[in-house]
């Protein structure tokens, strides 16, 4: 268990360091950055004295998800990889990213959202506007500056702050426009509003919990999405670790016997293996043919090879 442990974290590190130093595709699209919050993570866990003791003494974690994600890493490869067929995994992903919100992005984001409902109170005023004149759209300016500088502190401001600076200059036209101004300033909150709940933890942790299928195993996780739910703001940090760690599980089959496996009506893509997995007789071209070489001897099977559905079609 131990060994498949250190093997599960030093390939997810090498996948890590691989993204990092690809410098073509971090120059491309400027996300070294992130690339190198990966590398963090991935040394993380690796490194994580705590992660390590309970692949050898169960350690009970303050997160329900946290705990339930080292029993299933703990479970065999095949076992690990027929839970892909029930595990809601894109609601899983929303759980990792809202997890993953740095404290002070979504303080930010909490102080924008109250903001832009100061500015539109102040924007919807339209007869203090026409009495008050300057002195009210110079508070409706500062108001917009405020929010400039939180849409740049929540990580959102490449959209947001653009429209906030078009509403300012508005704001401070000569005949001030309170209509468009008003307009402008609501969509900008719907717009911040749908953000802010998609990374609100608690949400996503209620939407994976009712995503999940009917399955024998699904009850311990809706329970423990649940649990977490209730304290979502004290255990982001290990809500995140759980989700990578799930993710890992299902994803690593490198050397796994799977022969004798049933792979219909699972998604394959991203499950990654070695020459030494073995695949079931009537797959293992279809494998093979799918994935994409990203080291030594580690395969991935690409995003766009046939779906489980149009495979059986086939055959």
């Amino acid at each position: 268990m131990t060994d498949q442990w250190l093997r599960d974290g030093l390939a997810a590190l090498d996948s890590a360091l691989d993204r990092v130093l690809d410098l073509d595709s971090g120059l491309a699209d400027a996300r070294l950055p992130g690339r190198a919050a990966a590398l963090t993570d991935a040394l993380d866990d690796v490194l994580d004295l705590d992660a390590g003791l309970n692949a050898i003494v169960p350690v009970r974690h303050r997160s329900a998800l946290l705990n339930y994600a080292h029993a299933l890493a703990a479970r065999p490869p095949r076992d690990r990889l027929l839970a892909r067929r029930w595990l809601p995994l894109e609601e899983l992903a929303e759980v990792r990213v809202a997890a993953e919100v740095a404290p002070s992005e979504r303080d930010a984001l909490h102080a924008l959202v109250n903001g832009l409902e100061q500015a539109l109170i102040v924007a919807r005023a339209g007869d203090n506007v026409r009495q008050y004149g300057q002195e009210v759209t110079g508070l409706l300016v500062r108001l917009i500056d405020q929010a400039i500088d939180d849409a740049h502190g929540s990580g959102i401001a490449l959209g947001v702050a653009r429209h906030l600076e078009e509403i300012r200059r508005l704001a401070r036209g000569g005949a001030f426009r309170h209509a468009v101004v008003i307009r402008r300033l609501g969509e900008v909150q719907t717009n911040v509003l749908a953000f802010e709940e998609n990374r609100d933890l608690g949400t996503a942790l209620e939407h994976a919990a009712s995503c999940l299928r009917r399955h024998g195993d699904a009850g311990a996780l809706r329970r423990a999405l649940e649990s977490d739910r209730d304290d979502s703001g004290a255990i982001a940090r290990e809500v995140a670790k759980a989700v990578r760690l799930i993710q890992r599980s299902v994803t690593d089959v490198m050397g796994a016997d799977l022969a004798d496996a049933d792979l219909g009506g699972i998604p394959l893509e991203g499950v990654r293996w070695s020459a030494a997995t073995r695949w079931p007789a009537d797959w293992a071209d279809w494998v093979h043919h799918n994935s994409t070489r990203l080291g030594a001897d580690l395969w991935e099977i690409r995003a766009d090879g046939l779906t489980a559905d149009e495979r059986a079609a086939l055959t």
